[in-house]
């Protein structure tokens, strides 16, 4: 038995993420349709994005699964600055559409990271992902000792099968 992917957790664990869509059944994203359009607030700039930030430390989110997830400000603040204010990032923008994504997500995947650079150290990741026609938000939520936190979002840029990966949990009929 020993052999077998699934008598080794860590087995498991250590090739999770070479699951890519294609093997669930799920379609290219150019290839979904009847999507609505992704807008985002233009309002929100860098100067007022604080103000979106509902908490002390922490900021509260459920998701679909009635899960709690927080994100922390740390994590807050440093996706809404800097470079994630650019064009092509807009996280200050996005950051309203993080409930959303949680709540009616199109697929969530659970998938294995490294903390820390090392590779030793895998954590559980899950990843959060809404389709609309001209973009994916992509909200990735880490297990930690006290539950998940939300550690980014972002638009789905690099190839699909970087990102829609691992074991699929969730997939919205």
């Amino acid at each position: 038995m020993k052999n077998q992917q699934y008598a080794d957790s860590k087995g498991v664990l250590k090739n999770l993420n070479d699951a890519k869509y294609p093997i669930w059944g799920l379609k290219d994203i150019k290839d979904l349709k009847g999507l609505q359009e992704l807008v985002l607030d233009e309002t929100i700039t860098k100067d007022n994005v604080k103000e979106l930030f509902k908490g002390k430390d922490a900021m509260p989110f459920r998701d679909y699964f009635n899960r709690s997830i927080i994100v922390k400000k740390t994590d807050f603040d440093k996706h809404t600055k800097g470079k994630y204010l650019g064009k092509n990032e807009k996280r200050h923008q996005l950051f309203p559409k993080v409930s959303d994504v949680l709540k009616a997500p199109d697929e969530v995947w659970l998938q294995n990271v490294e903390s820390s650079g090392s590779t030793s150290d895998k954590r559980l990741n899950l990843r959060y992902i809404k389709h609309f026609n001209n973009q994916s938000i992509v909200v990735d939520a880490e297990l930690k000792d006290k539950g998940y936190e939300i550690k980014t979002w972002y638009l789905l840029k690099a190839d699909e099968k970087t990102i829609r990966k691992g074991l699929l949990i969730h997939n919205k009929p």
